[in-house]
């Protein structure tokens, strides 16, 4: 989507607040548009966006930000919503250095596997 038609359907998306809106718009726009994007809105705008947009694509876009940028935004979550994003980004940096990292097929059997079957048990003893 270009940044063109991308920057005012999202600015229009903020003033109205239209959370639904923009998780509708998270579906078709990669995290390097939105990534694209952030810069130009203002520190309240950022806070709605980074409040609407769904968990598994804040940590992509936090990702193809600046890291000054992408600090600005970590220190305006809560502690809680700071930890997630983190923890999606080291999980997600482990799965890509995974593939560069000797075997790859025995580190997915070794530690891929046994960490998701071990997410799938804590989400269920949590709930």
């Amino acid at each position: 989507m270009e940044r063109e038609t991308l920057f005012p359907e999202v600015r229009a998306l903020l003033d109205a607040r239209q959370t639904a809106g923009i998780v509708a718009l998270s579906e078709r726009v990669s995290p390097a548009a939105w990534a694209d994007i952030i810069p130009s809105l203002d520190t309240a705008e950022v806070i709605t966006l980074v409040q609407s947009l769904p968990e598994a694509v804040l940590p992509e876009v936090l990702a193809d930000l600046a890291p000054a940028e992408a600090a600005t935004i970590l220190r305006n979550l809560t502690h809680a919503e700071a930890a997630s994003v983190l923890g999606a980004m080291a999980l997600h940096a482990f799965w890509n250095g995974s593939s560069l990292i000797g075997d790859f097929f025995v580190l997915y059997i070794t530690a891929q596997i046994p960490l998701f079957i071990g997410f799938i048990f804590v989400i269920v003893a949590v709930e």
